[in-house]
């Protein structure tokens, strides 16, 4: 039996009717749910029902439960409703402070039965709560335009319309929750002078456990929207500009490298040897170690950009890693088999989406670091991003300037124009250069046999 459409059609209008179980009528006062989804349109009112749907069962589900109680953020949403009727003109100001006052009036009398009072009988109320009613009052006097809570929504809004990725926007919504946490929500923008800005590096983020970098794209989110601020007049000047020092100079010579180290060649060929050549990473790992790229490049590389010497990377974030990265000897036969065997298009067949950005090598690092273990190799520096550490390292044992290494890498800061891309010269130099990477003749002997009949059977397969 199929399930119910919940659809009716009345005078060619299409309508939504849901009928109300017995035990929810007396409460919502009908047997049916019934609202017009305003189209003649069949297959539109099969798209647009189930937001109708959903809401309700929503009113079925809390029929009876009574009314959700009245808290300070219900006062802030009644203070920005009575905002808009006044701005309207439906409802006369004083009439709407009157409203205002009633409703707090009654959240106050609730909340003395509920925490402890003062002398007076006023309720001791937490910060965040008498945070939301200033709040509230500053919302219908119509003095909120320079709160920071208000202010960071409207840009994250502006940054959400750009071309960012949906990770990177939860990365700042975070970082810029965390700032408003110190500073309070119902503070105006503009009281955060440079001596603020400075404590708030020293105060919360220098004793942040985490990666430098991670601290400073904490700060800059934080930099970037009070350049959105300023470009706007809403603050004169940005009091975040060049307190970033701060954490270079703290972190300066507190940890050497980043934790992460290169492969020697006995350890490449031990996970060679126990991961199943049949499994996505086997071949993803060789690529690392021979071309010292971005996980996250080979797992997005396409077919249609690799050629019998080389890959393309037209679409990294960054000018750099946009660009030609070359294939050594060693892994030409291999990169010709997976060109001719992928069953998806992409050089790295059956790997799982995942993040907000739906990326093909998020879930690569714990994959790797299982089979690495799984290899009996317990040294945690070594992780996937340790191969191209090896690349560089071995290119600069062989005398490879420094400008072609980042080059090749994707490190390098100029900006790649199409002619870094087929330049002769370029593509010969980076062909040379990349042949100093070796791992041995095991290792070697284990790829070029493998590249005979590789073909990748096992798909990934998420958790149930």
């Amino acid at each position: 039996m199929s399930p119910p459409t919940y659809l009716t059609q009345r005078g060619g209008v299409w309508y939504v009717q849901v009928p109300v179980p017995k035990p929810a009528q007396h409460a919502l006062g009908r047997k049916t749910l019934e609202r017009s989804l305003r189209t003649r349109d069949h297959v539109q009112a099969l798209h647009a029902r189930h937001e109708v749907i959903a809401d309700f069962h929503k009113q079925i589900r809390n029929a009876g439960k009574g009314p959700e109680p009245f808290d300070a953020a219900a006062l802030v949403k009644l203070a920005q409703e009575l905002r808009a009727a006044v701005e309207a003109g439906d409802v006369k100001p004083k009439v709407a402070e009157v409203d205002l006052d009633a409703a707090l009036s009654a959240l106050l009398t609730r909340r003395a039965k509920e925490v402890d009072t003062d002398d007076e009988g006023r309720p001791l109320l937490p910060s965040p709560e008498l945070a939301a009613i200033r709040k509230a009052g500053a919302v219908l006097s119509g003095t909120d335009s320079g709160m920071l809570d208000l202010l960071s929504e409207r840009w994250l809004k502006h940054e959400e319309s750009s071309s960012i990725r949906r990770a990177t926007l939860g990365d700042k919504r975070r970082h810029l929750a965390k700032f408003l946490k110190w500073a309070g929500g119902d503070t105006e923008a503009s009281s955060i002078t440079k001596p603020r800005a400075t404590e708030y590096v020293e105060e919360v983020l220098l004793p942040w456990d985490v990666t430098t970098d991670t601290k400073r794209f904490a700060l800059n989110t934080v930099r970037q929207f009070y350049d959105w601020l300023e470009v706007r007049g809403i603050v004169t000047a940005n009091p975040f500009d060049k307190v970033g020092r701060l954490i270079r100079d703290a972190a300066r010579g507190q940890h050497e490298g980043d934790g992460r180290r290169s492969w020697q060649p006995e350890e490449l060929l031990k996970v060679l040897r126990y991961v199943p050549q049949d499994d996505p990473m086997w071949p993803l790992v060789v690529l690392m170690a021979y071309t010292g790229a971005r996980r996250e490049e080979l797992c997005s590389m396409r077919v249609k950009n690799v050629t019998e010497t080389a890959m393309f990377n037209p679409s990294g974030k960054t000018p750099s890693a946009r660009r030609m990265i070359p294939l050594h000897p060693v892994i030409q036969p291999l990169v010709l088999r997976l060109t001719e065997t992928s069953a998806d298009g992409f050089l790295i067949p059956g790997l799982l989406t995942s993040g907000a950005d739906d990326k093909r090598g998020i879930l690569i690092g714990k994959r790797l670091a299982y089979w690495i273990r799984k290899a009996g190799i317990t040294d945690e520096a070594l992780v996937a991003h340790g191969f191209r550490h090896s690349v560089e390292t071995q290119m600069e044992a062989a005398g490879i300037s420094l400008r072609l290494r980042q080059q090749i890498l994707g490190h390098h800061s100029m900006t790649i124009t199409e002619e870094h891309y087929t330049d002769p010269a370029s593509v010969e130099r980076r062909a040379a250069a990349i042949k100093a990477v070796t791992y041995g003749k095991d290792v070697t002997a284990l790829i070029r046999n493998a590249a005979k009949r590789l073909t990748i059977a096992r798909a990934a397969k998420r958790r149930k």
